[in-house]
């Protein structure tokens, strides 16, 4: 009975597999210590230390744990396979690693210590769903999702890599069950219509009073006081001041979802194939708006600041802050320059035509096949950049997805030519 109800399946494996792999460094002299000429004491000349000896480093270690079924059904024309696993990286690697410049040095060359957790699945299905003499057609369809998070850094690790704030810095911070690619900053909530708006609030709203009766009026750090046309930043903490205690997390660039879907299509000479790559549930940092969109210096700016704020009342939904050269806090980094990096890619397109056989036998092959091959035809996002697909990374913990517009995707034509002998 139990076999009547899986003639649908042609072929299934459950597969378990648990592992460690270890990487080491690739400098085979990392860790031994040297010295160098370095001028002159007296007469003589001083040799001064280099590099510290690293006698106790040791591997790095990833403990891994994979599950997932391979099925093939329906006659073969159903593919599925579906995986999760379990990554846990032990006594990570760091390079350059700072060090307090009492001991004599300011870098380690590497040290071990911390765990980095990847978790996730992976899903693949590919089916065949027209197969005639003179047509074929298929699908396939992929998605994947990855978690990482610290679970531990190395000892006296420097959580923040500076703490200062200004216009266009977003602080860097790593935190333990926090992912790579965070990043923090101010909330950005529009613009003042008037000196008087400038006012500080408590967390009901309400209006701050000094000693004498009179509103308390928000200041940047304590010395430059808000006035109509600056940026309002949310005052976390109600004090009355914008600096590093208002800073919080923003979000990050890992994506919620990565995968593509693929279309082959045969019919008699002709065949043809599209694929498309997807990501979702990321954010980016504009970072070329931050350059173009804050108005203070002579630089270019975009067209968007045509849309600023000029007049004392001034109160338009999207308004950005007023020109003003050198302002001390108009352009902070924020979420007003965090946007969703969510996009659909045609990443490949090829089409081909095989000729005939009285024509290949005529030039003694086997078969020629003619084609196209275009890479990156189009981008569908909302994302206001150049190019959404930014370049991720693990080696950096206080790595976030900027996007400094580098040289956007190129669009590739190829014609292709395929001999058969």
């Amino acid at each position: 009975m139990a076999g009547d109800y899986l003639n649908f399946l042609n072929e299934g494996k459950i597969q378990i597999s648990w592992g460690q792999s270890g990487k080491g460094i690739d400098d085979p002299y990392a860790t031994y210590s040297y010295y160098e000429s370095s001028g002159q004491y007296m007469k003589d000349p001083a040799i001064i230390p280099v590099q510290i000896q690293l006698a106790n480093l040791k591997w790095q270690t990833v403990s891994s744990w994979d599950g997932g079924i391979d099925l093939n059904m329906l006659n073969n024309r159903v593919y599925i396979k579906a995986d999760v696993y379990n990554h846990v990286t032990k006594d990570l690697l760091w390079d350059n690693y700072n060090i307090p410049g009492s001991t004599g040095y300011y870098q380690l060359g590497y040290l071990n210590g911390g765990e980095l957790q990847n978790i996730g699945w992976e899903y693949y299905m590919q089916g065949s769903i027209v197969e005639r003499k003179n047509l074929r057609l298929s699908l396939s369809f992929n998605i994947s999702r990855n978690l990482n998070k610290f679970l531990s850094f190395p000892e006296n690790f420097l959580t923040i890599r500076g703490s200062s704030i200004g216009n266009g810095v977003y602080p860097r911070k790593a935190e333990i069950g926090k992912p790579i690619g965070s990043f923090y900053g101010f909330r950005f909530l529009g613009v003042y219509p008037t000196d008087e708006d400038a006012v500080a609030r408590n967390e009901n709203g309400e209006i701050l009073i000094d000693a004498n009766g009179d509103p308390i009026y928000m200041t940047y750090q304590g010395t430059y006081k808000f006035q109509g046309g600056d940026a309002i930043y949310e005052d976390i903490n109600h004090d009355g001041k914008i600096d590093i205690l208002d800073v919080v997390y923003l979000g990050d660039s890992n994506p919620e979802f990565t995968g593509g879907f693929n279309t082959s299509i045969k019919y008699k000479q002709f065949s043809a194939s599209f694929d498309f790559f997807f990501r979702v549930g990321y954010d980016i940092v504009n970072q070329v708006a931050s350059e173009t969109e804050g108005m203070l210096d002579k630089n270019n700016q975009s067209t968007a600041v045509l849309h600023r704020w000029k007049w004392e009342g001034q109160n338009e939904v999207g308004l950005l802050p007023r020109a003003y050269m050198n302002h001390p806090c108009n352009n902070l980094g924020s979420d007003r320059y965090v946007e969703p990096g969510d996009f659909l890619r045609l990443n490949n397109m090829v089409f081909m035509y095989r000729l005939a056989e009285n024509i290949t036998q005529k030039l003694n092959v086997s078969g020629i096949d003619l084609g196209i091959n275009i890479r990156k035809l189009f981008t569908i996002t909302n994302y206001s950049g150049q190019d959404p697909e930014i370049g991720r990374t693990e080696k950096d913990p206080f790595w976030l997805g900027l996007d400094n517009a580098r040289t956007p995707t190129p669009k590739i034509y190829s014609f292709r030519v395929l001999l058969n002998f």
